[in-house]
C-alpha cells in the first residue's frame, strides 16, 4: 500500500514544521510526532476505503477462477485414450499405426472397464450417504447435500462489525473491540496513550536497553 513512501512524504512536508528531529537518543518527541500523526490520520478514511476495494476485487477474481477451474473440470473427459491413437505433443512427428483393430478392441475394453469402476464407485458412496428409512429421511438427507452444497459454493467470510470502510467506523471500532459508548473520548486518548507508550519503550531500547527491569510480566504471559 505504500506505508513507507507515504511515511517520508509525510515527515517531508511536516518537518519545516517541527522545528527538529522527531527522536533525541532514543526520546520522543512527541509533540513533532502528533504533527506527522494528525496529517496521516486525515488519510485514514482513503486507505481503508481503498483497501475494501481492493479487497472485492480479489475476491471476485479468486470466485471466477474457482468457478473456471470447477467447469474445465466438468468438461474433461472422464476417459482419454492411450497407446497409438492417445494424444501426441506437436513435437513428435506421426507414425504409421500398427495392427489397428487390436489397438481398436483395446481401447473399447479401457474404456468399458472405466466406466464400470466409476458407476460402482458412485453408487458404494450413494449407498453410504443414504440410510435405508422412509421416505421423509431421504428427503431430509437430499436437503442436508443441497444445503451443503450452497454452503460450499458461497465462501463464508466472518462478520465485520466495524466495518473500517463506511462512515462513523471510529465509534463503532471503540464499541465493539472494548465495549465502550461511543462518546466515550477519554476513553479514546487513554488507548492512543498507552498505545503510544507502548511503542516508546520498544524504540527506547534500539538505544538504550531496556527501559526498566522492575516491570514485566508473569512468563505464562
Amino acid at each position: 500500500e505504500g506505508a513507507i513512501d507515504r511515511l517520508v512524504e509525510l515527515y517531508k512536508n511536516a518537518v519545516q514544521k517541527t522545528g527538529g528531529f522527531v527522536t533525541n537518543s532514543g526520546h520522543v518527541e512527541l509533540s513533532r510526532v502528533q504533527l506527522i500523526m494528525t496529517n496521516l490520520g486525515e488519510a485514514e478514511d482513503e486507505i481503508f476505503k481503498r483497501r475494501q476495494e481492493n479487497e472485492l476485487v480479489f475476491q471476485a477474481r479468486q470466485k471466477d477462477r474457482k468457478k473456471r477451474m470447477k467447469m474445465n473440470k466438468d468438461n474433461r473427459p472422464a476417459w482419454t485414450p492411450g497407446g497409438q491413437f492417445g494424444p501426441r505433443s506437436l513435437s513428435q512427428s506421426p507414425s504409421p499405426v500398427q495392427n489397428a483393430r487390436q489397438e481398436a478392441y483395446q481401447m473399447r475394453m479401457s474404456s468399458s472397464s472405466s466406466n464400470a469402476s466409476r458407476e460402482s464407485s458412485k453408487q458404494r458412496l450413494e449407498s453410504m450417504m443414504v440410510p435405508e428409512n422412509n421416505g421423509n429421511n431421504s428427503s431430509e438427507v437430499l436437503g442436508m447435500k443441497r444445503k451443503r452444497e450452497e454452503s460450499e459454493s458461497e465462501e463464508s467470510e466472518p462478520e465485520d462489525d466495524v466495518k473500517l470502510w463506511e462512515d462513523g467506523w471510529k465509534s463503532r471500532y471503540y464499541e465493539v473491540k472494548f465495549k465502550v459508548d461511543a462518546d466515550d473520548i477519554e476513553f479514546r486518548h487513554k488507548v492512543a496513550a498507552a498505545y503510544v507508550e507502548g511503542l516508546c519503550w520498544v524504540l527506547r531500547y534500539y538505544y538504550q536497553g531496556c527501559a526498566s527491569w522492575n516491570w514485566k510480566t508473569i512468563q505464562s504471559s
